[in-house]
This record gives structure tokens, sequence and C-alpha cells, in this order.
């Protein structure tokens, strides 16, 4: 098709690369639950890490312990009476236990708290804190934010990080 030579030179709105692109929607503010009770363990001042609950249901799923949605919840991942007293205590903003996350066979795991965590989620919680062993703790720290748990981190005089929980300093978590 020839296009005539008026037409190809008329004005005509022109596209620019920002008509194209979509402009990013604002990020809701983190709704973050913030009442706990006293960590109560053997343990010797267990880390509590601050975690994207979006991150951590995606870390979960397809695990035989967790349900990804309300309608895969079955005897074998869900006790009802454990998953109302949690929805109550949250509603009522009430202190509740951290969850406590593990990591185990190449994968992180819900040791304890799986229907605090459903309740949170369900109540529209996007934060929340967990505790691990320490030797989970820098798995754990991946699916927190970044820019909280790296700043945390103990670091020495320089800015370096130090060894965190017996592991190598990694030179890419440098600020």
């Amino acid at each position: 098709m020839t296009v005539p030579i008026e037409d190809s030179i008329s004005p005509r709105p022109r596209l620019t690369l920002a008509d194209l692109l979509r402009a990013k929607a604002p990020t809701p503010a983190p709704k973050e639950y913030a009442d706990y009770l006293p960590i109560i363990t053997t343990a010797i001042n267990p880390p509590v890490v601050r975690v994207c609950l979006a991150l951590l249901a995606a870390a979960l799923r397809g695990h035989q312990d967790w349900a990804s949605a309300a309608d895969e919840r079955s005897p074998d991942t869900f006790r009802p009476d454990r998953y109302a007293r949690a929805i109550e205590e949250i509603r009522a903003g009430v202190p509740i236990h951290h969850p406590w996350l593990s990591f185990r066979y190449g994968r992180i795991c819900v040791t304890d708290g799986r229907h605090r965590l459903y309740a949170l989620i369900d109540e529209g919680y996007t934060h929340a804190e967990v505790t691990c062993d320490h030797e989970h703790a820098a798995i754990v720290r991946t699916i927190g934010a970044p820019d909280v748990q790296i700043e945390a981190m103990p670091r020495d005089e320089d800015g370096n990080l130090l060894p965190d929980d017996g592991l190598p300093t990694a030179g890419f978590y440098r600020l």
C-alpha cells in the first residue's frame, strides 16, 4: 500500500517510549504484625528475621506441609482449631509466638507456626517476624526485606560485613 506524500508529512501524534511503557503502580505500604511474645527456646539468642509473606508463601509452594491456597487446606496441612485461635489473636492484636522456620532438604520449611502464618496471610499482612536456628538465618534472610536484613548484619569499623552465623562473608553483600 502506498501512502500519499501529504499524509506522510501531516502532523500526527507521535508516540514516545513513555507511551509504550506502563507506569509502575505505587507500592502499597507494608502491613506488618508487630506484637510478639518473647522467644522461649533452648537455642541461644535465635535470630529474628523480618520476612515478606508473599516470598515465604512462594518458597513454601509445593511443600507437602503447606497449602498455598485456602481450598488446598486438608486435614494433613490444616487444623481449624489452631487457625481459629490464630485469627482471633491476630484480630485482637495480642502478642503471638514467632513462627519458626528452618531449611531442610534444600528448601525453607515451617517448623512451628504454620497456622499463624496462614492467619497473617489471610488477614492481609505483608510482612512478619520469624525466628530460626543460627545456621539457617542466611537462607531465611533471602525472603526478607534486603535493605533491612543486610543493614542488620554485623560490620567491622570499615563497613565490611563480618561473618554471620559461621558462614563466610559474601563480597556482593558489601554496601
